[in-house]
């Protein structure tokens, strides 16, 4: 089910997928940013995903060049994983969508948008973007009017979920500016 969400990413478009759970959804983000230069960002909604994604990515080869970044962390430690960015040490960075609420990442994913060091930005569970997310959440709100906002034109936005129904899908295609071909259906 992937291959069509592949297809549509590799042609440097908007994409939005939905697969179901266990499908490959992270497959379509994590290969077609390891062909790529530049780091891919990724949005994702719970800590523990980021620190699984991050898991899994170590253990297929990337160890040391997949990153998260949490609230927790101490400054010097987001400057480095920034730095590693910068000298394309880092292939994958992980976040919350909180994170585009504090000032100095967004100035740093501009500064990286503009030296084209960010391959895709990714949002992951974009279901979250229409349905319960915002309604606890109000960093979905703005998060599309961020994106956009911060990151140049041409950086392909990939947005997955398992779990949407067609009024929500609808509304995330508001919210983010696609059209009907960016949109990918895949339910087996």
């Amino acid at each position: 089910g992937q291959l069509s969400i592949l297809n549509k990413i590799f042609e440097q478009g908007n994409t939005l997928g939905l697969l179901p759970t266990g499908g490959g959804k992270s497959l379509c983000f994590q290969f077609t940013s390891s062909l790529q230069l530049g780091c891919c960002i990724v949005i994702c909604p719970i800590q523990a995903l980021m620190r699984d994604h991050v898991d899994e990515l170590n253990k297929l080869g990337f160890s040391g060049r997949s990153e998260f970044i949490m609230g927790g962390q101490d400054p010097w430690e987001r400057e480095l994983i920034y730095e590693k960015i910068r000298s394309g040490k880092t292939q994958f960075l992980f976040i919350t969508p909180e994170r585009f609420q504090v000032e100095s990442f967004r100035k740093e994913i501009v500064i990286l948008s503009n030296r084209n060091l960010i391959s895709y930005i990714v949002i992951d569970e974009v279901h979250c973007l229409s349905e319960w997310g915002h309604s606890f959440r109000t960093s979905y709100l703005a998060l599309a009017n961020t994106l956009y906002s911060i990151i140049k034109i041409n950086t392909p936005v990939i947005s997955l979920t398992a779990t949407a129904s067609l009024a929500v899908l609808e509304d995330i295609k508001v919210e983010l500016r696609l059209k009907d071909s960016d949109v990918v259906y895949k339910m087996d």
